[in-house]
């Protein structure tokens, strides 16, 4: 463990203390006294919740003498709390209080399953710490009780964007590489703007796995910016289709130049994604090729049952049309021969106008659809009035890449996404979903990914 006079990157450690969740989790917010806060976690659950972790206050001072706070812990000054921490370490935490807090940088250094990554949170740039030197000082200070060196430093860093993409990318990787997402559950992917402690986790991972086609264009930027030196993003969509096949429609006018984004919801072009990570994968880990392409194999097996199931099901919809808020099906619709009559979603993200509202109404009552169908991560009172005005079903409960469940369920997964919206659509336009129902869910491969919520 650090000690009180430590010299960390020139600067002095003025107090060693070690703090449990919610404290780490408050701390993780703010820093102490102008200092520098270095959490080196110990312990996560399961769930991947923090259990302990110990932290090092480091003096915004160097170690000249005279130095104010250099080596002295009453420069500090906490209010304390002490408790036992539940994951057995016996060490005792310290709480400081609210006031005590004040802007800083963070870095917290996690060690799960004798695997290492750091990730960094920059509220105000007061100190610079080297991420090398501090991880082999946090390693150092994690020493009894814990290894620290393991086979699982060298495994391959990955880093993905939207859940769905996350978990086509476990599916083939399995446990032979550190899987991380970026966008969290139920955020507006087109629009997101990733936080700055996200290029620390661009900084190290070894691939970047995104959609392309323009989808997440700051987080593909924030990546090129922090890429390390052999680093690579790779656009599974870009690489899916020719140009020749991309789609332009209401959310995505051609004219803007931002062709519709959305492959992975027709799952033909899902598996090439998940046949390009295989590909990728064999080449930067080939040691662990003969696993990626077993994977593979299930995995499009898998997806060749649900394609089946998902036939069998659509064949028992009068009519297979769709108005949707985001329109997220057109390559789906393309492949399962269903006809997008609309969405309701413009390209620029705003509602539509009063005039583009009268004309929808007027083709739903056309078309004699009995549902159209909103989104929860979008949620949309203007097409609850068009289903009213219309005289039709308004189901609110598409998902686009909002996964079902929570980390470690079977249904959150890619596969219980498409289910759980193909069941939806099929069920509220008169079919018969007991097909895509009775198809089992599963991963082919462990699912040790991470999934911001």
């Amino acid at each position: 463990m650090a000690v009180v006079g430590e010299v960390v990157n020139g600067r002095a450690v003025t107090e060693v203390d070690v703090v449990d969740d919610a404290e780490a989790l408050e701390l993780v917010e703010k820093s102490v006294d102008g200092r520098l806060v270095d959490v080196r976690l110990l312990s996560l659950d399961d769930g991947g919740q923090l259990l302990s972790c110990r932290m090092a206050l480091v003096g915004d001072q160097g170690l000249e003498d005279g130095s104010p706070g250099a080596g002295d812990p009453a420069a500090v000054g906490p209010q304390h709390r002490q408790n036992h921490l539940q994951a057995g370490f016996g060490h005792r935490s310290q709480l400081y209080s609210e006031g005590q807090l004040r802007s800083g940088r963070i870095n917290i250094l996690f060690a799960h399953r004798l695997r290492t990554m750091i990730v960094h949170k920059r509220i105000r740039a007061l100190v610079s710490f080297s991420i090398v030197t501090s991880a082999v000082v946090a390693l150092a200070a994690c020493g009894d009780g814990v290894e620290t060196t393991s086979p699982d430093d060298e495994r391959l860093k990955i880093a993905t964007t939207v859940a769905p993409i996350t978990s086509i990318v476990a599916n083939i990787v399995g446990d032979r590489a550190d899987v991380e997402g970026i966008v969290p559950e139920g955020t507006n992917s087109h629009t997101f703007e990733p936080r700055p402690s996200v290029a620390e986790l661009l900084s190290e991972a070894d691939v970047v796995y995104i959609n392309g086609l323009v989808l997440e264009e700051p987080t593909r930027e924030l990546a090129e910016q922090n890429l390390k030196d052999g680093g690579e993003v790779v656009e599974l969509g870009t690489l899916t289709i020719p140009e020749s096949d991309y789609l332009y429609d209401f959310s995505f006018p051609k004219e803007e130049g931002k062709p519709n984004p959305h492959l992975w919801t027709d799952p033909t072009l899902a598996r090439r994604y998940a046949e390009i990570v295989k590909d990728d994968m064999s080449e930067r880990d080939p040691d662990n090729a003969d696993y990626y392409a077993a994977n593979y194999t299930a995995f499009a097996e898998l997806i060749n049952g649900f394609d089946t199931a998902m036939r069998k099901a659509f064949a028992t919809v009068p009519a297979r049309k769709l108005l949707t808020y985001h329109d997220a099906y057109a390559y789906f619709a393309r492949t399962y021969d269903w006809d997008v009559i609309g969405a309701i979603q413009v390209s620029d993200f705003d509602d539509p106008t009063p005039g583009e509202v009268a004309d929808l109404i007027e083709q739903v009552k056309a078309e004699k659809v009995p549902a159209i169908f909103g989104s929860e991560v979008f949620p949309s009172p203007v097409l609850e009035q068009i289903g009213k005005d219309a005289g039709v079903a308004y189901v609110d409960e598409l998902r686009d890449d909002d996964l079902p469940g929570e980390p470690g369920d079977p249904e959150h997964s890619w596969l219980g996404l498409m289910r759980f919206d193909y069941i939806t659509m099929t069920e509220a336009l008169g079919g018969d979903a007991s097909a895509l129902k009775a198809f089992e869910l599963r991963n082919v491969a462990p699912d040790e990914a991470s999934y911001p919520q």
